[in-house]
């Protein structure tokens, strides 16, 4: 009976056990403590972008009804309040946001994932970012009952800037050729304007505006303001706008299309919103492929006529020397063969008139 009494005793208190924990919520479903877990690295962004500051709960936990504070525990309070409160960057309590301790710079900037809260997650959504927003950022659950129930994260903001080529670009005639040029660090610039231009050119006399080669404007291409010669000649990816490369690819290069280009997003919230690529086109890179190409593939025919037109002259030449050595040769023997002979006579009969000289 003792036994029976100790196992209903055990039971119970086992029951009574699982029920709290389940209600007051420091246990989940795998049997674990529920702690805040931010983001170990910094956090790095661009002005003017959106950016999460990521934080959760390990083990999951359905936090809704908890309260869920973001703040900046770097900045100091503000002097005109008294009461010395917290620096609030967003305050989720009762199931709704407070408004009323947020900082003012942050008000219809943060969020968060009403979804994400059920399942433990509570990172916060940061809109148009600003240099003012770099810092540390603290997730905090008060009321969590568990062994951490806060954590700290970094945040870190660049300002991009406009890069293009330091080298020349070089290319050739009739080519297509890419100017390269983007943002560091990289930022979206699908919805922002992006200029190409050509600092050189002169003006049109009835148009004071910049020569346009190529004008991204309002998520299109506008072509109302763009050079005659580079319509249907130019492009931009979409793509590459959504990661901040801006590089310009010219179709058919032509030699007029040698120069300076400058790059340029007029609206961009950095230092640099410039840079200039200079084009260099060589001009006889078609003729030359041709010419290789003609030695190539050569006619055997006209082949066989240019040599023997060649080599005819020099040959004839030959011929007509060899005939005048051999004509010269021969009238040379003959004319002196006949001089000996009507000198040696002579010679002889000369000799033979000496005394005791006999003739032959």
């Amino acid at each position: 009976m003792s036994h029976f009494r100790n196992f209903v005793f055990s039971f119970w208190f086992l029951f009574w056990t699982w029920t709290v924990c389940l209600t007051e919520g420091v246990w989940t479903s795998d049997g674990g403590q529920p702690r805040v877990v931010g983001s170990f690295q910094p956090i790095v962004t661009v002005l003017g972008d959106d950016v999460i500051l990521p934080c959760r709960l390990q083990p999951s936990l359905n936090v809704e009804r908890l309260t869920v504070e973001w703040s900046r525990p770097d900045l100091k309070p503000d002097p005109s309040d008294r009461l010395g409160r917290v620096n609030y960057v967003h305050l989720h309590r009762g199931g709704h946001d407070n408004l009323d301790m947020k900082l003012r710079s942050y008000v219809g900037r943060t969020e968060l994932s009403k979804d994400g809260l059920k399942s433990g997650d509570i990172s916060l959504k940061i809109l148009n970012v600003t240099l003012e927003d770099g810092g540390r950022y603290r997730c905090l659950i008060p009321k969590l009952k568990g062994p951490v129930k806060e954590s700290v994260v970094t945040l870190v903001v660049g300002q991009p800037r406009v890069v293009g080529s330091l080298q020349p670009v070089v290319t050739h005639i009739g080519d297509d050729v890419i100017l390269p040029c983007r943002l560091q660090p990289s930022l979206n610039v699908e919805r922002l304007t992006v200029e190409w231009s050509r600092p050189d050119l002169k003006p049109d006399p009835s148009d004071w505006l910049t020569p346009i080669v190529h004008l991204h404007r309002g998520g299109h291409e506008n072509t109302d303001m763009k050079l005659r010669s580079y319509i249907g000649r130019t492009e931009l990816s979409k793509d590459g706008l959504k990661s901040g490369d801006i590089s310009l690819k010219i179709l058919n290069v032509t030699l007029e299309d040698g120069g300076r280009y400058r790059c340029f997003i007029p609206k961009l919230k950095g230092p640099v919103k410039e840079s200039v690529v200079t084009l260099v086109v060589e001009p006889n890179s078609v003729q030359t492929t041709t010419d290789d190409r003609d030695l190539q593939t050569p006619d055997p025919n006209n082949e066989t006529n240019v040599r023997a037109g060649r080599s005819h002259p020099g040959a004839l030449i030959v011929v007509v020397v060899w005939v005048l050595l051999v004509l010269g040769g021969g009238v040379g023997g003959y004319l002196l063969r006949n001089f000996w002979s009507m000198t040696m006579p002579q010679t002889n009969q000369s000799r033979c008139l000496a005394p005791g000289c006999v003739g032959s």
